[in-house]
């Protein structure tokens, strides 16, 4: 097959839109790429790629258009945004290639699925869209709009009508089909869950990994620091339970809640509770979970987005870790299945609760549930099982 990937993101942005591509580029297929100049994380455009618009990475072709960088603001990710959309669909005009199939991948914007639609129609292909984010419900969990805003309603109207110019929809968690068929009207006869593609990074061996002062029970969280990952309550829960346990909580990322993050440690006299790393590449930053007790991950309960699987929770269970979990819907149902967790409620005193249980737990109680996590995640997680089901979808529909 000759086909044809739209997403705003791809490599080095960190997310797995690459494993995609090349998965598809070793089983023999000819793969090009539309994305955006690379910038997610870093507030610019990653050093040496602020001209690069086309390359070969890894046998695909990558064709990159002008972004706006994301800052951290609002105004500078709307920017990002609609400067993606805009001038991706441009470009679309110009690109003459014939390919048998379109994939997308929308993370967050929806609208960066655009230029997947208009080529499709032009071409009379087919279009599958791999939906890792719900709009507009993620940006209502975010707090950048109000539910019953007329912002909202315009971006549920442009939604829509994105989501409904599908031929087929790919959900990463199973409660998406039922927002996609109640709040968008979408056919969900042309809904499967498929989930996504985890970034593989070997767990890091003993030798490179990061040391810990073994006094303290020593946790990691890596991720965005925002609302949705409740770093306020995270906060609130560590300072409650630092008087009965020795409790470290090393803190891996960026967000909109840095500012706020550091503030807390100073104001609160929290140095010695909560170490704030920064933001480390991932391939960097599983030195740090090799040696900790636990892998930290909160997700907030608030509408559909709290019912997801995040990725974060995949690549936790490759790295053979227990994990402590503040998380509803599907994730707290994988993490069950797994049986290699302490699940809490999304609310303070469980989330310290949770911290002070597992405080308690034997080493060897810990090693079964790292086990247990890193078992469900090969028999069900795995990237080669997940692209056979990407693979086949893509085959029903080429052209």
């Amino acid at each position: 097959m000759k086909i044809l990937i739209v997403s705003q993101y791809y490599y080095p942005d960190p997310f797995s839109v690459a494993l995609v591509a090349e998965h598809l580029v070793k089983q023999g297929h000819e793969v090009t790429v539309l994305t955006g100049l690379p910038n997610y994380g870093y507030y610019k455009i990653v050093p040496g790629y602020e001209k690069k618009f086309f390359e070969i990475h890894n046998g695909v072709k990558v064709y990159r258009v002008k972004v706006l960088p994301r800052k951290g603001t609002k105004i500078s990710i709307i920017q990002n945004y609609l400067s993606y959309w805009f001038n991706a669909k441009r470009f679309i005009k110009q690109l003459d290639q014939d390919f048998n199939v379109v994939y997308s991948i929308s993370l967050s914007p929806v609208i960066s699925i655009a230029p997947a639609i208009k080529y499709a129609k032009k071409h009379n292909i087919k279009h599958i869209l791999h939906c890792l984010d719900l709009w507009p419900e993620s940006v209502v969990a975010t707090g950048m709009v109000k539910k019953d805003s007329l912002f909202y309603k315009i971006l549920l109207k442009w939604s829509k009508e994105l989501y409904k110019n599908t031929d087929k929809i790919l959900v990463s968690s199973p409660s998406f089909i039922e927002y996609l068929k109640t709040v968008i009207g979408y056919d969900i006869s042309n809904c499967e869950y498929v989930p996504q593609l985890t970034n593989e990074f070997k767990v890091a061996s003993f030798k490179e990994s990061i040391e810990y002062d073994k006094s303290y029970l020593n946790l990691v969280y890596c991720g965005n620091i925002g609302k949705v990952q409740m770093i306020e309550e995270l906060v609130d829960a560590i300072d409650l339970c630092r008087q009965k346990i020795k409790l470290r909580m090393h803190i891996i990322g960026l967000g909109s809640l840095k500012d706020y993050l550091l503030g807390e440690i100073k104001n609160r006299k929290l140095e010695k509770n909560i170490i704030y790393l920064g933001a480390i590449q991932s391939g960097e930053a599983i030195k740090y979970f090799n040696n900790c007790d636990a892998l930290y991950l909160g997700l907030k309960d608030d509408g559909i987005v709290g019912k997801t699987i995040p990725n974060k929770l995949t690549f936790y269970m490759s790295q053979k870790r227990p994990i402590i979990a503040a998380i509803n819907g599907d994730g707290r149902s994988l993490l069950k299945k797994a049986q290699g967790s302490i699940i809490t409620d999304c609310e303070i005193n469980s989330i310290a609760n949770a911290f002070i249980k597992f405080n308690s737990l034997s080493l060897e109680k810990r090693n079964e549930m790292a086990k247990n996590n890193y078992n469900y995640y090969v028999h069900n997680l795995q990237n080669d099982i997940i692209m056979k089901k990407i693979e086949a979808e893509l085959e029903k529909l080429a052209k």
